[in-house]
């Protein structure tokens, strides 16, 4: 036979009888090592463990010998708050060394789990569901022995659920293992592995969520100290590379960390998107290129009383950002800045510093220095100067109000206090503003035309003609903002303005906010609120104002606001034809409503511009088209008016001693029901000169006092009450002659001559009451009873003062003079008391 064919038959008979030896041998021993490694694992479990199937083979995993277990289910511990499972696998294979299959004890050098589900707890109480293994000091027994070297994980969904800590760490491993003399005190353990889908969420807040990761891990574990020392450590996270040198050292209560952590390039866009949600706030919406290099430490304790001391240096460079839906760009971004959670042993604070910050806006340099120490309490130091175009600046930042911006502003300035104490502001340079336009979000209003030169001053500011067009109307102004950083940075300071004003024109009704945009109605609701937070004094000049339809021209005076109280300082203005003095407030602290107390000094006014102009007043008892003449007045004015500007008037208190010249009465409805009632006297239009008289309105009521009403008409004394619902209780006093004479010459009336009895013109008292357009009219018999009384205790006087000029020195016994009484004509009225 050839050699060479003798020689293959030999290596193949080996080759076919080694395997049939391997499997003759596990199927020799399989129950005794089945028996005895489940007997020693039962012995140690210290819970229940289900399995569908096991199965012994010496040819599956050569050169080990593999016990595998199918359909694995562990249970939590008998004593764990619920009644889980821990593991639940397709499959765990147990490794042994070939050779400890002919001598004891069995040695389980491997471990391997596929397909799986590791589900760790720890309870409220800080119970963990994962102590499964019985506490002994010997983990082997006399059979079997753990001389484990290898953990090897494949497909191992792991969940880590910390009900006491608030911690919830989830990822899969799908190809993963931890390597190492597990036996020893003392052992390098070498970890590697992908994990995918790996999210971290500690107390709320998520620091990873559903990101991939590559880890290569070198530890050197000593158990005896409690110490794992990293070397030439790399965890790849979302693309960023971070290197691991140092040791953690276990504690009682925590860990003692020494630990460098660096990262050679790290992408920005990574970076940024490995930073918790809520501290991405203001970086969202952003597109970022640029790389940054960092690298730092963890040094210190880690319990209930003590933190690690955490500092990193950071440098970005040629970093760029773009508003995402934009064109514009913040290039060339360069600055380099250092973080730790403990500034010095003397200042144990958080700070953080950026230095030599350079930047290009639109071609425009930007440059800053930043530093914020104790993020609690930040105390903030700032330097920045730039020249930047404010659109392209907008799509940055951009202050919640606003819609959109454009100009230019030029800044050379520097900052410094601690946030919300405005005792510690400083701040010093200069800010202008040029050409600025803006829009006002929910706001028709264009703002344009703003031009301002500011001074920072400590914590104040300086303003030097600040100019600028709202809608039509113009403003300049001029004066100090005081503690103006105060109340921009903490938002229960207040800010205090002392200024000077002046406009050529001021529309009111584009400026206050309107509530009923759109409506296209001219007496739209507007809303007027005053703001706790602000206080000012400020000296007004205005050429002319519109509000709805009030106009006033040469307007000059001082307004004040302070705690949401607006008060008006000898206002002085013209309208309707003539001349006004206010003085009084504004109150906003009622709840939803405005107190408005105000004096007024009228001169010369136009009575029927000046109703139309101020909407009645509210009322509609007597109204403009009533209403000829000129009005001078001192008014006492009180109300109650809802903040979106409508008038209460239930609560109108006014006192007016009031002049009326050259006036006319129109169409009022009171003076049209007389004129019915008097037949043949015209009263649609009544003329007077001069009228009188002090009014007084309260409790949806206008009083009226005697007063006396000569016109072309016909002369009226009148008194009485007239509601808000147009309901009159008048008392008036008509002059008989006035009447009757027209009656006599014109309607040859059956009274015949009436004679004068020497006692005045006779007089008819009337009283009117109901609505003031069918009012009832009746003889006020009371009034003429006192009258009647009056007259004959007036003729009593005078007959006795006669008697004592004819009798008193005349000779008792001379006859007496007859006396004869002047021939009066009995006059017959006939008069129905209950009226027409």
């Amino acid at each position: 036979m050839n050699p060479l064919v003798r020689k293959l038959l030999i290596v193949t008979g080996i080759l076919l009888l080694v395997p049939a030896l391997l499997g003759i041998t596990g199927y020799v021993y399989r129950d005794q090592v089945r028996e005895m490694v489940v007997s020693e694992i039962n012995r140690h479990l210290d819970t229940e463990i289900a399995v569908d199937q096991i199965s012994f083979s010496l040819l599956s995993s050569f050169p080990y010998a593999e016990l595998r277990f199918s359909k694995v289910v562990v249970k939590e511990p008998s004593h764990f708050s619920s009644s889980g499972t821990v593991l639940s696998a397709e499959k765990v294979s147990l490794l042994l060394g070939i050779s400890s299959i002919f001598q004891r004890p069995y040695s389980i050098k491997k471990i391997i789990i596929e397909n799986a589900s590791l589900n760790l707890q720890v309870d409220e109480k800080g119970n963990p569901n994962y102590e499964v293994w019985k506490k002994t000091e010997d983990s082997s027994g006399e059979g079997v022995e753990f001389d484990l070297h290898d953990v090897v994980l494949k497909n191992v969904d792991v969940l880590y659920y910390n009900v006491l800590k608030k911690q919830d760490i989830s990822f899969l491993i799908q190809d993963g293992n931890l390597a190492g003399n597990f036996r020893d005190q003392n052992f390098l353990l070498s970890s590697a592995g992908d994990l995918v889908s790996a999210s971290v969420k500690l107390d709320g807040t998520h620091y990873l969520k559903n990101k991939d990761c590559t880890i290569d891990l070198g530890i050197s574990v000593d158990r005896s100290k409690g110490s794992y020392t990293f070397s030439k450590s790399v965890l790849k996270l979302a693309g960023l590379e971070l290197q691991l040198e140092g040791v953690i050292r276990e504690t009682d209560d925590g860990f003692d960390s020494d630990l460098a952590i660096s990262s050679p390039g790290a992408d920005l866009p990574s970076l940024l998107s490995l930073i918790p949600g809520p501290y991405m706030t203001a970086a969202k919406g952003y597109n970022y290129t640029g790389n940054m290099q960092f690298s730092g430490s963890v040094k210190g304790k880690s319990d209930k009383k003590n933190t690690p001391h955490v500092e990193f240096e950071f440098r970005c460079k040629n970093v760029s950002l773009n508003p995402e839906g934009t064109n514009y760009h913040l290039t060339k971004v360069n600055t380099s800045g250092y973080f730790t959670n403990r500034k010095n042993k003397a200042n144990p604070v958080t700070y953080l510093k950026l230095e030599n910050f350079t930047a290009m806006l639109e071609g425009k340099p930007v440059n800053a220095r930043i530093e914020i120490e104790n993020f609690s309490r930040p105390l903030i130091n700032m330097k920045a100067s730039a020249e930047l175009a404010l659109e392209p600046m907008s799509k940055f930042f951009l202050p919640d109000p606003l819609e959109s911006v454009t100009g230019q502003m030029l800044i050379d300035a520097t900052f410094n206090g601690i946030a919300g104490e405005k005792s510690t502001y400083r701040s010093s340079g200069n800010i202008r503003f040029s050409n600025v336009s803006f829009r006002v979000k929910k706001h028709d209003l264009s703002f344009n035309s703003f031009n301002a030169m500011i001074h920072l001053r400590g914590n104040d500011v300086v303003v030097d003609n600040f100019s600028g067009k709202a809608g039509n109307s113009d403003f300049n102004l001029s004066g100090d903002f005081r503690n103006l950083f105060g109340w921009l940075l903490d938002p229960k300071q207040k800010l205090e303005v002392v200024a000077s004003a002046s406009s050529g024109f001021i529309d009111l009704n584009e400026l206050l906010p309107d509530n009923d945009q759109g409506s296209g109605d001219s007496d739209s609701t507007f809303r007027l609120q005053f703001s706790d937070r602000l206080k000012f004094r400020l000296d007004l000049e205005a050429g002319r104002l519109l509000f709805r339809k009030f106009e006033a021209t040469a307007i000059s005076g001082q307004l004040a606001l302070e705690s949401k109280v607006l008060m008006t300082r000898q206002l002085n203005f013209n309208t309707a034809g003539g001349a006004v003095r206010l003085k009084g407030t504004i109150d906003e602290r009622p709840a939803d409503s405005l107190r408005i107390e105000y004096d007024a000094l009228v001169n010369n006014l136009n009575i029927n511009s000046l109703f139309i102009e101020m909407g009645n007043f509210g009322q509609q008892v007597i109204v403009d088209r009533n209403l000829k003449g000129r009005v001078s007045a001192e008014i006492q004015f009180r109300s109650m008016w809802s903040d979106d500007l409508e008038i209460n008037d239930k609560s109108i208190y006014v006192k007016s001693d009031i002049v009326i010249e050259n006036g006319e009465l129109l169409n009022f409805d009171p003076m049209l029901a007389l004129s019915k009632f008097v037949k043949g006297t015209d009263l649609r239009a009544i003329k007077f000169s001069t009228l009188s008289n002090t009014i007084e309105i309260k409790d949806r009521r206008i009083y009226i006092p005697v007063m006396e009403i000569k016109s072309s008409a016909i002369d009226i004394t009148a008194s009485g009450v007239h509601t808000f619902d147009n309901a009159v209780d008048y008392k008036l006093q008509l002059y008989l002659s006035q009447i009757l004479g027209r009656k006599v010459k014109e309607q040859n009336t059956e009274f015949g001559v009436i004679e004068d009895d020497g006692l005045g013109r006779p007089r008819l008292y009337v009283t009117m009451k109901g609505t003031a357009s069918e009012p009832k009219f009746a003889w006020d018999r009371k009034a003429t009873e006192q009258k009647i009384t009056e007259e004959i205790s007036k003729e009593t006087k005078g007959l006795k003062q006669l008697l004592k000029e004819e009798f008193g020195k005349k000779d008792p016994d001379q006859p007496a003079r007859e006396v004869t009484k002047p021939k009066r004509e009995e006059l017959q009225i006939d008069f129905d008391e209950e009226g027409e």
